[in-house]
């Protein structure tokens, strides 16, 4: 498509074959209510938005990429306003919004443990749902990472990743790079969780656990929390854990 395309359907959309966006070209796609968007194949565009108003159903290993592959370095926003499963079997799952765009994941990822890996890139993302993977579960932002309450991410077997501000310029602005507000980080057997991140440049702390938030390990490997904080303001823990219930634990791994 060479200028923006809707796809709108009254029953279920069926992707068998890569959309590509080329120039101005944005893409959406829309169903009627109580419809599915079935994925099985990439939506690509260069640095225009990507929307899904729906559920969607992947059944391959999927991409949403307004970069292009990286040719477009500053991507656009990518929302998805449903849930997000895989069929058959776990499949993995890759967004990629660049350097400036907005990952809009509005829906639990994973139900039903038929979503594998996990990879996200955005300028923020801010999640509120359960997002369950059954491999590895990566998120790198440039500004920031909220889980506000109900927002979780969990894996069953690989290691969870998550890296906020973590470029070679540090984002301008006052705020946490990671937030976690009644938000769950949880690997529920073996492996680890890595947790980077760093605030503005006039303030903003590293890491904030707040509002009974858990991070909680497995029974093996590591869980690792690098804060750092070199803003100009009055907040400035690299990191900080308050609220009554808030937690970091392990049943068996690691913890520095």
């Amino acid at each position: 498509f060479n200028d923006p395309v809707t796809i709108r359907g009254g029953n279920d959309i069926i992707v068998d074959g890569q959309i590509t966006g080329t120039g101005d070209a944005s893409v959406r796609l829309e169903t009627a209510s109580l419809s599915t968007t079935f994925l099985n194949d990439d939506i690509i565009t260069e640095g225009e938005t990507i929307t899904i108003d729906d559920t969607v159903v992947l059944g391959a290993d999927v991409q949403l990429d307004s970069t292009n592959g990286g040719a477009v370095g500053a991507g656009a926003d990518i929302q998805v306003t449903g849930a997000i499963t895989g069929s058959g079997s776990a499949r993995n799952f890759t967004a990629n919004a660049g350097t400036g765009g907005i990952l809009d994941l509005q829906g639990d990822i994973g139900a039903s443990n038929l979503v594998n890996n996990v990879d996200f890139d955005s300028f923020d993302f801010v999640y509120g749902n359960a997002l369950t993977s059954q491999g590895s579960a990566n998120i790198d932002t440039v500004q920031r990472i909220e889980l506000h309450s109900g927002g979780s991410i969990t894996t069953t077997s690989g290691n969870i990743e998550l890296n906020a501000n973590q470029g070679g310029t540090q984002t301008a602005g006052d705020f946490a790079g990671m937030n976690l507000i009644g938000g769950s980080i949880v690997q529920t057997s073996s492996g680890d969780i890595t947790l980077r991140a760093r605030g503005g440049t006039t303030g903003g702390r590293g890491i904030y656990i707040d509002g009974g938030s858990d991070v909680i390990g497995g029974s093996s490997g590591q869980v690792t929390l690098e804060g750092d904080t070199t803003g100009t303001g009055s907040q400035r823990n690299a990191i900080y854990l308050t609220g009554n219930g808030s937690t970091v634990t392990a049943s068996g791994a690691d913890i520095s």
